[in-house]
């Protein structure tokens, strides 16, 4: 199956943005639906790209693919969009009538009508005050909108079954059921539905009785898996972003050095001493020179120790994985190489990529290679997977991949020894975004290192937000067993469960930094430092079932729809320090915890100098100074206010939007968040959680050859 982005995408050059008008990194940030699933299936299956429902388009594909404006109908409805009942005028129907001020036709039998009336529900943080009742199952008692002859696309609706017992009233469109309505809290539920030969598309009670509606919204040229609670999209946001734009650079200057960076921003590409250049346009033919360059595929076979593959600017449109063989190696001293030539943006476009598990951008099973400068974009599977040792990746972007924008694993079932495992990389002041797994929902983190790596993965600097699944993922599985040590320093994950553009994945696990699996039977003691979390779908921090020792140290975490810190199941110890929770006011759904019961772990949880919340409703938090034991359920310190009120640089969060990388990293790429939610120098609380400046703490030093 192709993907058919051409119809909703199109990839610009990275010079298009230059916008210096959305400097900064402050906007408001939409609420998150919360997911309840804890694990997650680790096997991909093929996906579908389709159109984001939360942000309709009027289109109609033509034969050559190109799209057509849909002419009205003959009821004078104009292609619809969306509908708020909130926006409707209390009524009742009791004959067929076209709603010309709402675009909708409402069908009703005269002895017992259809009706809107007020009625409050929120869904997705969003209010809704008015409800439309369907009154009884039957076409007969609809709403129809009109869309388009045989127009296809994902149709969404937010409705609750009229009876608070009954979970099986199938809500149905045009004989497709979207799923059943649920009994007592309100939901939205999706399904790919096509218009009748006449454009419309009746939306109605299945069986058993009444249905109420609260919200419509269909997104034309979608298609839809059809599992229930799955929304999806074809990328709007789709525009790649510049890669290194000054204009939007943050002027934020607290004169802390936070973070680290190599020195290979500073180095001038023409005098690289073993070089072998690629470009957009490159041929197999190609000489490997700037005036005769190979293409991607050919340059990396070609790349000497010591040497780069220098990527003359431009999009390159890639449709094959970009191979970097097991065999294919630099050395401790001797990197290899892969870099944009100086003052140049690189995107590798994967957007004719079809869809598949092994259809990554680039799969690097060699070890001793630094790859800087690049945006990895619209894979048919990992944007990047990382399989060998010792490889440094910095300063890359990974968007709108159709699984986790980077991850580490193994590179086949049949790499079965632990010390062969991907081990010792270095992925280092990257972002990645727009990640999505249209098939499931599920499986497209920001960034991974699970299920099959070794010691010694380390991200330092990275900012992983508005994916579909988790910011960071670490899960395991008894079937591979425990995966090795990760280190996670200087990072941020934010918005996670929805896209840039609004989408929402209900599968998806939503949480910031989500760090193991499996309820306890893969223990590992990742280590995470100075690392923020706010305004994610589910948990902020999480063990996720880890059960091992796990270090979180200096770390914030703010608003997060279920949990800021959720560490009930670490079972063998663990140390949590200098933590900071907030909730500002939102509304969180769990306290923090920290350790099991006491009745269940081996060695006990150890919290010191931290706050953490222990009443979500009365917004009560307590401050621990000296090292203690915690359990689950404990209530120990002293009770203190939120500090989001009165001790932090509350603000503005970054916008969700496709410039974050730009606006929240320094020129040498190390992030500096402009003070968003770092407690003042001014609070006895100043050294709590995490901290970024100006400028990086440490330059690494790189083994490029230079003339």
């Amino acid at each position: 199956m192709k993907k058919s982005l051409k119809m909703c995408v199109t990839v610009l050059s990275a010079l298009f943005l230059v916008m210096a008008a959305f400097a900064g990194c402050s906007s408001s940030v939409d609420g998150l639906f919360a997911a309840d699933a804890t694990g997650e299936d680790p096997k991909n299956s093929e996906q579908t790209v389709t159109t984001d429902p939360t942000q309709p388009t009027v289109v109609n594909p033509n034969e050559d693919g190109e799209l057509e404006d849909i002419p009205d109908s003959v009821d004078g409805l104009k292609p619809f969009t969306a509908l708020n009942i909130s926006d409707m005028s209390n009524k009742t129907y009791t004959a067929d009538e076209v709603d010309a001020k709402d675009n909708v036709k409402i069908v009703s039998p005269s002895e017992k009508g259809v009706a809107i009336e007020k009625k409050s529900a929120t869904v997705d943080k969003t209010k809704y005050t008015k409800r439309l009742k369907l009154g009884g199952a039957g076409k007969e008692r609809s709403v129809v909108i009109y869309v388009g002859a045989n127009v296809e696309g994902v149709l969404r609706v937010v409705c609750v079954s009229s009876n608070s017992s009954a979970s099986d009233r199938a809500l149905m469109a045009n004989d497709v059921k979207l799923g059943n309505a649920p009994a007592k809290n309100p939901a939205a539920l999706s399904a790919s539905v096509k218009g009748d030969e006449n454009g419309y598309i009746a939306i109605y009670s299945g069986n058993g009785g009444g249905i109420n509606l609260y919200y419509i919204a269909f997104t034309s040229g979608a298609t839809s898996s059809g599992s229930e609670g799955v929304e999806k999209q074809c990328s709007s946001e789709a525009s790649t972003p510049a890669l290194d734009n000054s204009t939007l650079r943050p002027s934020y200057d607290n004169g802390l050095k936070v973070g680290s960076r190599t020195k290979i921003n500073e180095i001038d590409t023409s005098k690289i001493a073993k070089v072998v250049y690629a470009a957009p346009n490159g041929k197999t033919t190609g000489d490997g020179s700037r005036e005769n360059p190979l293409d991607l595929a050919g340059a990396v076979l070609q790349v000497e120790q010591g040497g780069a593959v220098v990527l003359l600017g431009g999009k390159y449109s890639l449709s094959s994985t970009v191979k970097i063989a097991v065999d294919n190696n630099g050395s401790p001293s001797a990197y290899k190489y892969m870099l944009p030539e100086s003052g140049a943006a690189v995107v590798l476009d994967f957007s004719t990529q079809e869809i598949g598990d092994s259809n990554r951008g680039i799969q690097m099973d060699g070890s001793y290679w630094h790859i800087y400068g690049i945006t990895v974009y619209n894979a048919g599977d990992n944007g990047m997977i990382v399989t060998g040792k010792h490889n440094i990746i910095e300063r890359c972007l990974f968007q709108a991949n159709q699984d986790t924008g980077l991850q580490i694993a193994r590179r086949a079932s049949s790499v079965s020894n632990f010390d062969e495992w991907p081990s010792d990389n270095l992925i280092l002041n990257c972002t990645s975004f727009d990640n999505k797994d249209d098939k499931t929902g599920e499986n497209a983190d920001g960034f991974a290192s699970k299920l099959t790596c070794g010691n010694g993965n380390v991200f330092d600097g990275c900012i992983s937000y508005a994916n579909c699944d988790d910011g960071w993922d670490m899960y395991a599985k008894p079937a591979t067993g425990s995966i090795g040590i990760v280190t996670l320093k200087n990072c941020v994950a934010f918005s996670n469960g929805k896209t840039t553009s609004g989408a929402n994945y209900a599968n998806g696990d939503m949480n910031g930094f989500k760090l193991g699996g499996s309820n306890n039977a893969c223990p590992t003691p990742h280590v995470v430092t100075n690392c923020m979390a706010f305004l994610n779908g589910k948990d902020g921090f999480t063990d996720n079932g880890n059960g091992g020792a796990l270090d979180v140290l200096n770390c914030t975490s703010y608003a997060n729809v279920n949990s800021n810190f959720n560490f009930y199941r670490t079972l063998a110890g663990g140390v949590f320090k200098k933590l900071v929770s907030m909730i500002g006011g939102a509304s969180i759904t769990q306290i923090d915890k920290f350790g099991g019961k006491a009745s269940e772990v081996t060695v006990a949880a150890k919290i010191s100098d931290s706050i953490y919340l222990t009443d979500k409703k009365k917004g009560t938090f307590n401050y621990v100074s000296d090292e203690s034991e915690i359990h689950n359920g404990d209530k120990i310190g002293e009770p203190v206010s939120d500090l989001y009120k009165t001790d932090v640089n509350a603000g503005n969060p970054p916008a969700i939007d496709l410039l974050v990388d730009a606006k929240c990293r320094n020129a040498d790429g190390t992030v500096n968040m402009g003070g968003y939610l770092e407690t003042k120098t001014s609070s006895k609380y100043a050294s709590l959680g995490a901290h970024f400046g100006s400028e990086a703490y440490e330059v690494l030093d790189i083994t490029l050859q230079m003339n």
